[in-house]
C-alpha cells in the first residue's frame, strides 16, 4: 500500500507539472510538483554516536538532516497525505539495534494541517554490543524523506555512517544535544510510572493520564497519533483534575473531509477507539504512549513507553488494509482517464499520428487493416 501511495504521489506530481505556469502554487502541507519559488533544495546530514568508543553498555547513533529555510519533512504519521521520513540501521554483525526512535514533531499549519519538522530532522537507534562485537564497527543509517515547501521535491534517499572502534565507552561531547527533543530514548521525571488509559464519547476521544504525584508540564501538551485517529485540524484541551490525575481531550478523525486519512483497518472503522498509540508531548519532553480503554487498576499497568525499547519499524505500526483488486483497478482506471486528458499529452497525440503515416511509408491507407472498408476505401 506504501508503494501504491508513493506511485500515486509521483503521478500527481506529474499532473501538477501538467497545469505549471511557470509560477510557483501555495498548496501549504500537500503540495506536488517542481520546488517553487525556493529553488531545488539543498540538504546536507550526518550520522553521529552518542559515545567516542563502545564498551558494554547501550550508546544510540543519531542521524540528523539539516533542512533548508521554509522546508518540511514528515512524521510518520504526517497528518495528511504526505509521503514520512523512513529509517533503517543496516544490521552489524555483534550488536544489538533498537528503533528507530522519532524526533518529537511539530504541528504545521497551511492549507492543510500536518505533522512534521523544519530545520532538523533526525532519527535514532539504540545499539548494545554483544560479546562478539568485532574492534571496529561502520554503522550505516538509510534515511528516505521528501521534502516539500510551496510545492513538494522529489523524494530522496541516502546512506549516513559513523565509525566505531572497541574502547571504554566514553560519552561524546554532544551525546545530550543529540538525544535531545527525541521520544523513548529516555523517560521524563513526571513521566515515571505513569498510567494512560483512553475513553470516547462521541466524536470526544479523552486520554486520561495517572502520574506518581509528580507534575506534568502544561505547556505545549499536544498528542501525536500513530495511525491518524485524532483529527490534526482540532485544538487539543489539557487539563489537570488533581495532583495525580489529568486529561486530554482530542477530536476522533472520521475521514469524512478526505484531507485527513487513518489506517484503522475495516473492521474498526466506525466504532469506538480501543487502544490508541503515539507521542505525548508536555513541555520540551515527550514520551511514547500507547493506552487501551480498560479502566485504572491497582495492579502495574505499563502504559508509558518513555524509556522501553522501541520495536522494529515493521511492528510499530500495524500495517494498513490492502486495498482489493477491484479498488486498485478502478483508481488506475481514473489515473489514466486524467492523465490522457492533460494538456501535456495533446502533443504526443499528434506525434503518435506522425509515426504510424512513416510506417506506412507517407501513404495514410496502408496506416489502416486491409479490406477496408469500401466507404473509407473511396
Amino acid at each position: 500500500m506504501r508503494n501504491f501511495l508513493k506511485a500515486a504521489v509521483g503521478c500527481l506530481g506529474m499532473i501538477a507539472g501538467c497545469f505549471s505556469t511557470g509560477e510557483a502554487q501555495d498548496f501549504g502541507g500537500m503540495s506536488f510538483g517542481e520546488a517553487g519559488n525556493f529553488g531545488p533544495p539543498q540538504t546536507s546530514g550526518s550520522s553521529k554516536a552518542t559515545v567516542t568508543s563502545y564498551g558494554e553498555a547501550s550508546f544510540v547513533i543519531v542521524t540528523e538532516l539539516a533542512l533548508p529555510d521554509h522546508w518540511h519533512v514528515y512524521y510518520k504519521n504526517p497528518g495528511t497525505v504526505g509521503l514520512p521520513m523512513e529509517a533503517a540501521l543496516q544490521p552489524v554483525p555483534g550488536f544489538r539495534v533498537e528503533g528507530p526512535f522519532w524526533q518529537i514533531p511539530e504541528l504545521e499549519k497551511g492549507l492543510v494541517d500536518f505533522y512534521g519538522y523544519s530545520g532538523k530532522a533526525k532519527m535514532a537507534f539504540r545499539v548494545t554490543p554483544e560479546k562478539d562485537a568485532p574492534p571496529e564497527a561502520t554503522f550505516i543509517t538509510t534515511m528516505t524523506w521528501q521534502m516539500c515547501a510551496e510545492q513538494c521535491a522529489a523524494p530522496e534517499t541516502k546512506n549516513f555512517s559513523v565509525t566505531l572502534k572497541r574502547g571504554d565507552g566514553q560519552t561524546a561531547p554532544d551525546a545530550a544535544e543529540l538525544t535531545g527533543n527525541m521520544a523513548g530514548l529516555a523517560a521524563p521525571d513526571w513521566a515515571e510510572g505513569l498510567k494512560a488509559r483512553i475513553s470516547q464519547e462521541g466524536k470526544t476521544v479523552t486520554l486520561h493520564l495517572r502520574t506518581n504525584g509528580r507534575p506534568v508540564p502544561q505547556d505545549s501538551v499536544y498528542f501525536f497519533c500513530n495511525q491518524g485517529e485524532i483529527n490534526p485540524t482540532t485544538p487539543q484541551i489539557f487539563k489537570k483534575l488533581d495532583d495525580s490525575n489529568y486529561e486530554l481531550s482530542m477530536q476522533f478523525n472520521d475521514t469524512t473531509d478526505g484531507l485527513y486519512p487513518n489506517n484503522l483497518p475495516d473492521a474498526d472503522r466506525g466504532k469506538p477507539l480501543t487502544s490508541l498509540s503515539g507521542i505525548l508531548r508536555a513541555g520540551r519532553e515527550g514520551i511514547i504512549i500507547t493506552a487501551d480503554d480498560r479502566p485504572f487498576s491497582g495492579e502495574s499497568q505499563s502504559t508509558a513507553a518513555g524509556t522501553e525499547s522501541a520495536p522494529e519499524p515493521s511492528a510499530s505500526i500495524p500495517a494498513p488494509p490492502l486495498m482489493g483488486l477491484g479498488e486498485i483497478m478502478f483508481f488506475m482506471f481514473i489515473g489514466g482517464i486524467i492523465l490522457n486528458v492533460m494538456p501535456c499529452v495533446f502533443p504526443v497525440i499528434g506525434l503518435k499520428i506522425m509515426g504510424f503515416v512513416q510506417l506506412g511509408g507517407g501513404n495514410g491507407k496502408k496506416c489502416w487493416p486491409t479490406p477496408l472498408p469500401s466507404y473509407w476505401a473511396s
